[in-house]
């Protein structure tokens, strides 16, 4: 195969952004070349500095000097893993039939080959000639190139020391000197390759680390979207109007100045950032560094270690870098993001709907009765649990001899399914969803937890908040020990909230939704920062720590009698039902969020514990003292919920709060998989090692608390972990969309339209539970597997 064969069967990845390095860590032009003569010249002309690599790519051969350019730019592109700047230069010799030209570097690397050069001339022959120096560089797209000229003579014989290449043997126009008899700032004065450069740099820079655009979904898909429905003129124009508002707040197209469109297109790109915190440790990519909103962020001795290979080269090991270690980044491109804004301009048109905020003022009025869970035992559960309980003869209640003995995943657990003579609509039953709460606030079954990926983003708290689900700025990562980022995130995002003009009783209810994560270190001082929290409008914390001494309780004691009832207080995950017991009495807490729906809480308990969280769940259902409360899992569900959701108010979705534009300023790193693609999002969780170092790098007080004195972390809970992103999620939103159409299945299959008539059913009839066996399980996921 020929090089340019080989070039053009390679794959090229189209850039359509690029991080700017505002500290200058990284040299803005990067060569592809280790000749340093040209480098020094490279940076005396651009007045900065440099730096280049030898690629080794294959060298073209073309008599046409415009076509090894451009293939020179491509051949660099495979080489390198992205866009980097290459230059070639030709001596074009007009007097010789426009000898030598592109081939000049093999044609002039000797003196001998200078000499024959000027010998090569008859005695009163013209020796014109003309040197054209081209720089390039491919986007993935196309090249763009940048040619710098002169006209001049070649000399009768090479004179002069300075230079190189051919400068001893060519005279430009203008001067009776060759180029090596100048000195640098004469030769710059005529130089091609400062005419290519002066070019250069009126054209957007092709920074060291670009951003490569993730693929794009089909025209089948852009076709099915309904803009008429969504921005036609049948609607009324001041809705369409803010439903394009909020589809369009998105912190990057708001930085970029991308105005709401009715074609849903967005054009340009707002650039991202690198701030690096204690010296490059740990890196941020975002579009706006004044923002508390969260960007990307890289642990640098974790996220992109590499290894040595057999023959000496470095393998990454996590993730993708290119040959300067920095990471491959990737974001959508403008046929995705079309995707994400239909999405959000369906979800501001369903849950913004007059019909939808009559539906809210119902819940707060009373028109639709609250109806309390009903406390009704489930003899399958507890068979499933291995719980034993029996029937108080003398008060007649229900006692629980034994708890569980065995932990059970929530996929252990089903429903079934009913017919009914009535309509029983899946998509009004996904309506259904929304409850009030103690705190008299009305939200959704779904929330989102508070790990920094899902809800240190403005975006994913404001997208959450809109669809009145509840969510909780973190306390853990870049915002450990950093109480001012949390609160100037919720600022933020209730400011976004605010611009949409919302009716003054729902935007209420849409600010409530966000929360702020604390830990239970230091009480007091919590305690204090909540009712500063308060004062800005804010209206529910989170105690967010598995720990499970009194601090919690201490923790939540203090922060009551700083803000008074009516604030509503969470903890999650709780350890047991006796430590659920004392905080609602001491504390009157609202809201008990338990661990994953499986045998584990939170992250992995290392130490082998196994914090039964379905037990847990069913052990606070059944008790009346919670009948006030809202009782919840912590991520880790799945989509198997249909049995629980008569125990339960609350499901968090920390992990498909993940992977849409929303999160992470819709910025994704790419795995290293042996060359399969995959975009990924780092979800350490909030115990790792990763996520530890970046507090200890960000806070030498905390770093006391999370390291030895040999500098490793203490104790560790779960693994440097990436979420790949699903390519038919473009939207967190998308994810919204899909939960809710998922609970309104289960609804309608159990003859209800909303969790309310789901709970009068239990009280009536009982639960319809059964248990599922592993090879159900199994051929459900199959069946569940197509595209």
């Amino acid at each position: 195969m020929s090089s340019i064969s080989y070039i053009k069967n390679s794959f090229y990845r189209k850039v359509v952004n690029v991080v700017e390095d505002t500290q200058k860590k990284h040299p803005a032009y990067l060569f592809a070349t280790r000749n340093q003569n040209k480098l020094n010249e490279y940076e005396r002309l651009l007045k900065e500095k440099v730096d280049g690599v030898d690629l080794k790519i294959p060298e073209i051969q073309d008599p046409d000097p415009f076509v090894v350019l451009e293939e020179k730019a491509k051949a660099a592109y495979v080489v390198y893993g992205g866009p980097i700047y290459v230059e070639d230069t030709s001596l074009i010799i007009t007097s010789l039939d426009n000898m030598i030209g592109p081939y000049a570097d093999n044609e002039t690397n000797s003196r001998a080959k200078l000499e024959a050069i000027c010998r090569m001339f008859a005695t009163d022959q013209e020796r014109s000639a003309r040197v054209q120096v081209g720089i390039a560089v491919f986007d993935g797209l196309e090249v763009s190139s940048w040619i710098g000229q002169i006209d001049g003579t070649i000399a009768s014989s090479p004179k002069g020391a300075n230079g190189f290449g051919f400068d001893p043997i060519f005279i430009p126009k203008g001067s009776h000197k060759t180029f090596a008899e100048l000195s640098d700032k004469e030769k710059d004065m005529y130089s091609p390759r400062r005419l290519a450069i002066e070019k250069l740099q009126k054209s957007p820079r092709l920074a060291q680390n670009p951003i490569f655009e993730l693929q794009e979904p089909s025209e089948f898909l852009l076709s099915r979207i309904q803009k008429d429905q969504l921005v036609g003129k049948s609607l009324p124009a001041g809705r369409q109007a803010k439903a394009l508002h909020f589809a369009y707040s998105l912190q990057s197209l708001e930085i970029a100045k991308v105005r709401p469109n009715k074609e849903l297109h967005v054009s340009k790109y707002a650039q991202f950032v690198q701030k690096s915190y204690s010296n490059g440790a740990v890196r941020e990519y975002t579009v706006d560094p004044k923002s508390a909103s969260m960007g990307l962020i890289l642990l640098t001795e974790v996220d992109v270690k590499t290894v040595p290979n057999r023959n000496g080269s470095l393998r990454p090991i996590r993730l993708e870098t290119t040959s300067t270690g920095d990471p491959m980044l990737f974001q959508m491109g403008p046929k995705a993001l079309e995707v994400v804004l239909a999405s959000r301009t369906a979800e501001y048109m369903d849950m913004h709907s007059e019909e939808m905020h009559q539906h809210v003022r119902d819940l707060l009025s009373g028109k639709i009765p609250h109806v309390p869970r009903s406390n009704t035992p489930s003899p399958i559960l507890e068979g499933i649990l291995g719980m034993i309980s029996h029937t108080d003869i003398f008060t007649g209640e229900r006692v629980v001899d034994r708890q569980a003995n065995s932990a059970i995943a929530t996929k252990e657990l089903g429903y079934k399914r009913l017919s009914s003579e009535g309509l029983l609509s899946r998509k009004k039953a996904a309506q259904g969803i929304l409850m009030l709460g103690p705190d008299g606030i009305v939200s959704s079954l779904y929330a989102y937890g508070g790990m920094p990926p899902t809800t240190g983003s403005v975006d994913s708290l404001v997208t959450a908040a809109m669809s009145y689900m509840r969510g909780w700025i973190p306390r853990n990562g870049v915002f450990a020990g950093n109480f001012q980022r949390q609160l100037q995130l919720f600022i933020e995002a209730k400011e976004k909230i605010v611009s949409f003009k919302l009716p003054k009783d729902i935007e209420r209810q849409v600010i409530a939704q966000i929360g702020i994560a604390v830990g239970c270190d230091n009480p007091r001082q919590i305690a204090l920062q909540m009712k500063q929290f308060q004062k800005l409008g804010g209206h529910a914390a989170r105690i967010y720590t598995t720990n499970p001494d009194r601090r919690i309780v201490e923790t939540a004691v203090a922060m009551r009698k700083a803000v008074g009832k009516d604030f509503l207080l969470c903890v999650g995950p709780v350890t047991d039902s006796e430590q659920a017991r004392r905080l609602k009495q001491e504390a009157g807490v609202h809201m008990f969020l338990v661990g994953h729906g499986g045998g584990e809480n939170c992250t992995s308990l290392t130490a082998g514990g196994a914090a039964n969280s379905v037990e847990l769940l069913y052990l606070l259902y059944i008790d009346p003292l919670f009948n006030d409360c809202l009782i919840g899992m912590e991520g880790g569900t799945g989509t198997t919920i249909g049995a629980l959701m008569p125990l339960l108010d609350v499901i968090s979705l920390n992990k498909r709060g993940i992977g849409g534009y929303e999160s992470t300023q819709g910025l994704y790193y790419l795995k290293a998989r042996g060359g399969k693609e995959e975009p990924v999002i780092p979800y350490h969780g909030s115990a790792s090692a990763a996520t530890q170092l970046i507090e200890s790098y960000m806070d030498p007080e905390i770093a006391k608390r999370r390291l030895g004195l040999d500098g490793i972390v203490r104790a560790v809970e779960g693994k440097v972990n990436y979420l790949v992103l699903n390519d038919a999620v473009r939207s967190n939103v998308s994810a919204i969309r899909e939960n809710r159409a998922i609970a309104g299945l289960a609804l309608a299959d159990q003859q209800a339209l909303s969790l309310y008539q789901l709970r009068e059913r239990v009280k009536k009839y009982g639960h319809n539970h059964v248990g599922i066996s592993s090879a159900s399980s199994v051929i459900a996921g199959e069946h569940r597997g197509g595209v």
